[in-house]
């Protein structure tokens, strides 16, 4: 058999696409190379819109500012327009950064409508979208936990093939190195502080007095402190809910299908994939080893086999 070619699916050029039509608005709006605001405008949920989903929202709910289904057409668009290149993508989402960073950067939903598009365009050509899934991440589109929830939840029928894990993986890396990179500009901060310290005249530290504290350079030094510290507690967040997802599936395939799904393929996939997780990320998986324990695996629901695979990545330091 040969394997699909490793081009873009864009449905929406099918005329007998319901949506059809709207693609082509949009393809017309961007060829007129609209500002942010214009673009911005376009995605606004309309009036019309809102009325029809307003027995959808919550009781006491916000209304929700932008369309879901227009975001993700348009993003379609975006994406068959410079499908030519990752260049071309790269070029594309620079133009409209501050449309994606605005609709999707705070909205799990519109994160996951963005990836769910991605998949829908690129499924044939899995290369390009772990390219682009890096690169909305580098942009800060997409959050790492977004990637997680869409790996485990609307990918569950590509979890035999390497590159959704790759893609996951990729995530968490992401977010280890900008608390590296985090860390790196606390100590420069606190280094500058430091020299400014040293050097600084008498006439200042008058002016500041025992409110020194305020200084621009405490105050930047503060803001990175509270940035690093958000930043580990997303990833202790992150790593948590990875192996939840883990151990809750593969326990819950176990609990549908028997004691003999574990010498199944696909269950003995799924625990390689957790424990090449534990490698990969095993500095980080180290310094959470209590979290792990106390809150993923002594729980009595969790099957046997997960709790094995963590029993033998501790063991690994022993």
């Amino acid at each position: 058999l040969l394997p699909t070619k490793p081009e873009l699916t864009f449905e929406l050029a099918d005329d007998a696409h319901p949506d059809a039509e709207r693609a082509r608005h949009f393809q017309s709006i961007i060829q007129q190379k609209p500002t942010p605001e214009e673009m911005l405008d376009e995605l606004r949920v309309k009036s019309d819109d809102e009325a029809m989903d307003a027995g959808d929202a919550p009781e006491g709910g916000a209304k929700k500012e932008y369309d879901v289904k227009a975001f993700t057409i348009w993003f379609a668009v975006i994406l068959k327009m410079a499908s030519k290149s990752p260049t071309y993508n790269f070029t594309a989402f620079a133009r409209y950064h501050k449309t994606l960073k605005t609709v999707a950067g705070d909205s799990e939903e519109m994160q996951i409508a963005l990836l769910n598009a991605l998949y829908g365009c690129w499924k044939n050509h899995q290369q390009m979208m772990l390219i682009l899934v890096d690169k909305l991440l580098k942009m800060q589109v997409i959050d790492c936990a977004v990637v997680l929830q869409w790996v485990f939840d609307e990918a569950k029928h590509e979890h035999g093939k390497q590159w959704v894990w790759e893609m996951l993986n990729n995530a968490l890396e992401k977010l280890g190195k900008h608390i590296a990179n985090s860390r790196k500009e606390l100590e420069k901060e606190r280094e500058k502080g430091e020299k400014e310290k040293e050097k600084g005249d008498d006439e200042e530290m008058e002016a500041d007095g025992e409110n020194g504290k305020n200084s621009p350079a405490s105050t930047a030094i503060a803001a990175r402190e509270a940035e690093v510290s958000a930043l580990l507690d997303q990833q202790k967040n992150v790593f948590l809910d990875t192996f939840i997802k883990f151990a809750v599936t593969l326990s819950e395939a176990v609990r549908e299908r028997g004691e003999e799904e574990t010498s199944s393929l696909g269950f003995a996939l799924l625990v390689g994939r957790m424990r090449h997780v534990f490698l990969q990320h095993n500095v980080t998986c180290e310094e959470l080893k209590e979290q792990l324990a106390a809150n993923v695996f002594t729980m009595d629901e969790i099957h046997a086999a997960p709790k094995m695979v963590f029993k033998e990545f501790c063991a690994l330091r022993e």
